[in-house]
């Protein structure tokens, strides 16, 4: 794998990070270098040498189970950048070329979030899970991601994404027609829902799996602001702001079929 391949990998994470608000700048000189050759020597400077400890706890494990590959060098652990106390692991898979992530692949990123009581993990493959991997997953993380409209609590209180390299490097949000998104914290969440005097459940769906809501690592019941901008040749004719609650959509029309019945 290419070095240049590798150099805009770790862009996209480093802004798909930086869109979930979270501290990235340890890195962020990263985004100014010009070449992949600036690049290879930052990665060189992480390799941990033997009786030295590594520059994160993710490229430590990987090095002391000897599971280390070039694409292994661009994990990291990230805190929050308002909240120090939230972590995210993000693990990339040394993987296989053309081959699915195997059951085995999995575990070491499970592991890293399980012994460290890290809420929150992104697994970076090559290709997609194989079912094996996918049901272990599964079962591993089941139900971590409760439908709002019935008002249950996270099941494990964990939140694990996968995204191919491939679905990583598309960004929708940067887009010229794409409207501008925010997520709204808890506060300005039951501010606007106690303002309006509506229910949850009266807003607008989108699902969680959508791109966006993928992108910006949204789970079911918060609530997302878009708003959209039309211009006329230098100038603002108008701006439009709405909102919608993510769910899960395949949930919510079964819960909503069986209302009807």
């Amino acid at each position: 794998m290419s070095i240049e391949y590798l150099f805009q990998l770790k862009k996209e994470i480093i802004l798909m990070m930086r869109d979930r608000n979270f501290d990235v700048s340890e890195e962020a000189k990263i985004l100014e270098y010009k070449t992949a050759e600036e690049f290879q020597d930052y990665l060189k400077e992480l390799k941990p040498e033997s009786g030295k400890d590594a520059r994160n706890i993710v490229i430590e494990y990987l090095f002391d189970n000897k599971i280390m590959g070039n694409r292994s060098l661009l994990s990291n652990v990230y805190c929050g950048r308002d909240d120090t106390s939230r972590k995210c692991i993000v693990y990339v898979n040394r993987g296989k070329l053309d081959k699915k992530v195997g059951k085995g692949e999995v575990k070491p990123f499970i592991k890293l979030l399980l012994g460290n009581k890290i809420k929150e993990g992104i697994f970076i493959s090559e290709n997609e899970l194989t079912p094996q991997a996918a049901s272990y997953w599964n079962s591993t993380f089941a139900l971590t991601h409760a439908n709002p409209l019935k008002d249950k609590p996270e099941r494990k209180g964990y939140f694990v994404q996968q995204f191919t390299d491939v679905k990583l490097m598309y960004n929708p949000l940067n887009h010229v027609y794409a409207p501008k998104y925010r997520l709204m914290n808890s506060k300005e969440a039951k501010d606007f829902l106690e303002r309006n005097k509506i229910k949850p459940a009266n807003l607008p769906l989108i699902d969680v799996q959508d791109p966006v809501c993928r992108r910006l690592g949204i789970r079911p019941g918060q609530i997302l602001e878009i708003v959209r901008e039309i211009f006329v040749p230098y100038m603002l004719v108008n701006k439009e702001i709405s909102y919608r609650i993510a769910t899960i959509i395949a949930d919510t029309k079964k819960t909503r079929k069986k209302k009807t019945i």
